[in-house]
């Protein structure tokens, strides 16, 4: 019950961390994240922030658990975030976007794993696939993109559909997709 009791005080220092991110990459870097790499980069930032204002605290005579640390601490994060956003879309965005900006083909397979999607491909041949992304992004430096999928299965281009087998995958370049699009499956 100790453990459950403490969650509040956690959650008040993982807070400053993420309001500050969230706002940096809303109207800032404008990048898809899943949870699990908002929880990381949450608690780095947060533990950025304390570490880098304790002796501030100390001097003034904050405690690490007082509500007005907590507060300060919120506000700062907001302000450094929005003035991050600020930077970057002024300054840092016109030269250095496509270096940090994540292609749409990221943020795609960032939605299908945050989202539980899966992909459906229409084919240049006419025929369908859908499945489970396992993987998808350049396939070497400078070259072209694909989706590799797992839980295949293969329309023949008249409506009869068959599975692959569970453990086969299949790789799909850019260039034999007509269209590709992250749907919520539903088995045939």
């Amino acid at each position: 019950m100790e453990l459950l009791a403490n969650i509040p005080d956690a959650l008040l220092y993982f807070l400053p961390g993420f309001a500050g991110l969230k706002i940096f990459y809303t109207f800032g870097l404008k990048t898809a994240r899943t949870d699990v790499e908002w929880a990381i980069w949450s608690v780095m930032a947060s533990v950025l922030i304390y570490t880098s204002t304790a002796p501030i605290r100390a001097d003034v005579g904050l405690s690490d658990t007082a509500t007005a640390t907590h507060v300060l601490l919120l506000l700062l994060a907001c302000l450094l975030g929005a003035s991050g956003a600020l930077i970057w879309n002024r300054w840092m965005a016109p030269r250095w976007r496509g270096t940090f900006i994540v292609e749409p083909w990221d943020m795609a397979y960032h939605e299908a794993v945050a989202k539980k999607r899966q992909a459906f491909v229409e084919l240049d041949d006419g025929r369908e696939v859908q499945g489970d992304i396992a993987w998808m992004g350049l396939v070497s430096e400078g070259g072209s993109r694909a989706v590799t999928l797992i839980n295949v299965q293969i329309s023949d281009g008249r409506g009869k559909w068959t599975a692959l087998p569970p453990d086969e995958q299949l790789h799909v370049p850019e260039d034999a997709m007509h269209l590709l699009r992250l749907v919520k499956f539903e088995p045939r």
